[in-house]
């Protein structure tokens, strides 16, 4: 059973009124939103592609090359610095993981099969089925990510977001 695999300890339903509530994932990618990059600038990849520079001073440093292009199964390992505050720090270290942490927290998302997990900052979780959650929800209300690929350029946005269409956009860099 997949709550076993989080530690066993029982878990509040991921369902459609936790969604469209101001839920911990919400609150805890909101706690970047003040010092994220413009949604429509773009930064610049240094030549090894470690890093990602924008003209405001926000840098990306990647913990592997990202490959140029860029992989359709990309696992997503970084931080986002903003002046000397850390803004976010993501680790994906499988394609069914992800640990965001923000000021507000550390929040995990784990996609087992047809469910997810989601473990708030403060230890609570809350499990449920992702095809139940589309039929309330669109997909950038459920916790996760979406990432677009070009031949130099890389973009990524966190979903499930207190964004109008759910989606955060993280950077784009090129």
């Amino acid at each position: 059973m997949l709550l076993s695999a989080c530690g066993g300890s029982s878990a509040g339903p991921l369902d459609c009124n936790w969604l469209a509530s101001s839920n911990c994932w919400k609150t805890t990618l909101a706690g970047a939103s003040s010092c994220l990059p413009y949604s429509i600038a773009t930064g610049s990849f240094s030549t090894d592609r470690l890093t990602c520079l924008y003209s405001g001073g926000e840098q990306v440093t990647f913990t592997s090359a990202i490959l140029n292009p860029v992989p359709a199964d990309q696992l997503w390992n970084f931080t986002l610095v903003s002046g000397s505050q850390t803004c976010i720090k993501l680790e994906q270290p499988d394609g069914s993981t992800f640990r965001l942490t923000t000021s507000a927290g550390a929040a995990i998302a784990i996609t087992s099969g047809s469910d997810e997990v989601v473990t708030c900052p403060d230890g609570s979780k809350f499990a449920g089925n992702l095809a139940a959650l589309l039929n309330c929800a669109s997909a950038t209300s459920i916790p996760g990510r979406s990432a677009s690929y070009g031949t130099a350029t890389a973009s990524l946005s966190l979903l499930g977001g207190d964004s109008p269409n759910g989606a955060v956009h993280i950077f784009t860099c090129q």
